[in-house]
Formats: structure tokens, sequence, C-alpha cells
């Protein structure tokens, strides 16, 4: 069975040049040094890239960095690629390659220190590759971006399949099936565990940084959806009361709020009167008068959100244009393609105005050469 990650729901801030750094240099290595031996072919004389890797039964800090960097076959290779270049966009493309390349091999370094250490009594035995590193930052991709959408083809012998699934789902289930694994080999020293500890080592590298200020998730992050909604800016005169239990009563505060507070809250009133009530919606007026404001609002990842959830039940409706703006201006020209192919224009100004979208949504996706979404 094969699950791969091929295209990355990644609207970055910055270009990946750290992601292409790393897959580069792990290839050129590979390359030019090839696979390491098999331990007990050491005795007749240790290749270069053998030395590079962890070996058990011993202490050598350089190698904690180096093994990051090997890998013992092309599988090893190609896969790991897949899932750092995946994983990297979402990650570098918050952070920027200053900080995501330090993070990279702080926790790929971690790693390799507590299999070596952990291992110091054994007799034989070596260990390399990206994985670790991998798995820290998929973890902190997961953390910071939950609920981007990630394509994955399935491939189980006659059976293939392309499908969508959430960062956060995708993280959970490889995250929980190496921890199955640990569990049934006792957790001794291996792959999974190896795994389970870059998972772990992003996780509290993702938070530090966010508790640090040294990224924006927009409101997007774990933390932010787990107190109700995302949170793009802060406004408003203080903490937003929540709703009252009754649907009128929370109707009546949500336009209240738009009226008085403005966008950003009226939707932080909504998010909670949901929270409170799965069944709550807002009539067509009003939630059509709440994606309008917060459409006009320094808010895109709202608004984006409120846009796509009442186009879901007014698929005609001609907002879908101003969706698409905001996704080309929140760098997902992919998303907004979609979106724009739904709409049937009623006039010609509608015409030109997606047609113009469509344009500018292609150069785009061909400017940078990268499908970032």
């Amino acid at each position: 069975m094969l699950i791969i990650p091929y295209r990355p729901e990644a609207p970055v801030d910055h270009f990946p040049w750290g992601t292409i750094a790393l897959i580069t240099i792990n290839v050129a290595i590979t390359v030019v040094l090839g696979f390491p031996q098999p331990p007990a072919l050491d005795a007749a004389g240790e290749p270069l890239i053998s030395a590079l890797t962890v070996k058990y039964g011993t202490i050598n800090p350089l190698t904690w960095v180096t093994s990051v960097f090997v890998h013992f076959g092309w599988g090893h290779l190609v896969f790991n690629m897949i899932f750092l270049w995946s994983f990297g966009l979402m990650a570098e493309g918050l952070l920027g390659w200053r900080l995501f390349i330090p993070a990279y091999l702080a926790i790929g370094t971690a790693v390799s220190a507590i299999l070596q250490i952990a291992m110091l009594g054994a007799d034989g035995g070596r260990a390399a590759g990206a994985s670790g590193a991998i798995y820290g930052i998929m973890a902190m991709a997961a953390l910071w971006a939950p609920r981007n959408k990630l394509e994955t083809l399935i491939w189980i012998l006659f059976f293939i399949r392309t499908i969508e699934v959430s960062v956060f789902g995708f993280a959970l289930f490889f995250v929980g099936l190496d921890f199955l694994v640990a569990v049934f080999k006792g957790f001794s020293m291996s792959s999974e565990v190896a795994h389970l500890l870059g998972a772990a080592f992003g996780l509290a590298v993702g938070t530090w940084m966010l508790r640090k200020g040294l990224l924006d998730t927009g409101g997007w992050d774990w933390f932010a959806l787990r107190r109700g909604r995302p949170i793009t800016i802060v406004s408003g005169p203080g903490p937003v009361p929540k709703p009252k239990e009754t649907p009128a009563d929370a109707l009546a505060a949500i336009r209240d709020a738009l009226e008085q507070q403005g966008a950003i809250a009226a939707d932080a009133r909504y998010a909670a009167a949901r929270q409170a009530d799965a069944a709550f919606r807002l009539p067509h007026d009003d939630f059509l008068r709440l994606v309008e404001a917060l459409a006009r609002s320094n808010a895109p990842g709202a608004a984006i959100e409120r846009m796509e959830e009442y186009l879901t039940a007014h698929p005609e409706n001609p907002v879908r244009l101003t969706l698409a703006r905001l996704l080309l201006g929140a760098r997902r020209p992919r998303r907004a393609l979609e979106h724009l192919a739904a709409i049937d224009p009623a006039s010609e100004t509608q015409r030109e105005a997606k047609a113009a979208l469509e344009s500018e949504a292609r150069a785009a996706l061909g400017e940078s050469g990268l499908e970032l979404e």
C-alpha cells in the first residue's frame, strides 16, 4: 500500500528556497556518494557515505547532522523527498527559509542524537535518513494549518485513487500508525520511534514559534481554531460575549455586532453560535451581508471560509467572483480557477470580470512554476 501526498494547499508568504535546497542536497549526496553499505562490510574499508551515518555503540555529534542527508536506497530517498516537498511548502511558506532550515536541522539533529545516545550500549548497527526531521515538519504544518487540504494518492494493489484530506488528518494517520507499530515492537529503537520523536520535536518547536510570534498563521492554527474561530485581526472593544441560547437572540446579536462593531466581531458571534448549536443558520440576506462585509474588511481568511460556506447553499450567487479575487490575493490561484469555472456570467460585465480573473490566476500559476495550493 502506498499513500503519497503530492499537492498541498499551501498559500505561501515565502518562496520555498529552503525546501528546494534541502531536496537538492539530499539528492546530490546520494548521486555523488551512493548509499551506505551493510556494517558487516566495513572491515574491508568503510566508504565515506557510511561514515556519515549515526553508528550505534559510539558517540559522534557530527553524524547527528550528516545522517539527516543520507539514505539507504532510492525508495527511501524518493519517498522522503516527496514528503519533504509537500510539508516543506506549508511550513516554509509561513516561516521563510531563514527559520525553516534551522528548525528542520534542529529537529533532525535532536532525533539522531537521541537514537545514538539510547543505543550507546549496542554492538553495531546504524541509522540515517531525513524522515525524523520530515515528521517534525509535518507536525508543524498540522499545527499551523490543520484545515489545509492535501491531495493524496492511494495505491493498494490494483486500486488507485486520489483523495483530498486535511493536513491534520493526514499527519494524525501516519503518527498513529507509527505509534501502533512502535507499541507492537515494544518501543525498541526503530524508524517508527524516530518518526514519533520527530513529530514530538516538531510540535514543541512549532508551538514555541507560535508563542514567540515568529510566524503569522492568520488565525488558522490549531490553537486559534480550538478557541472557536480563526482570528485574522484582533479588533473591537474587547472580548466578544457568548451568544444567548436561543437562535433568535443569537441572530439579533450578530446583526447588532455587524452594525456597531464590524464584520470581524459579527463573524466571531456567528462562529460562537454555530459552535453552541450546529443547526444554527443565518437567513440568506443576513449571511450575504456578513459575507460581503468580511470581503470588504482586512480579514481574507475569515472571508474566504464564510464565502465558501455560503456558496455551498447558494452556488449561483455572483459573490463567487469576489471569492475568486480574495483567493488570488491569498496566492491560491488553483482554487480561484475552480470557483471561476462554476460561474455562468449573467452579463457582459460579469463575463469580462471572469475572463480577467481567469487570466490572472493562470498567470500566477505559470509565473512560479509551482502549484502551491
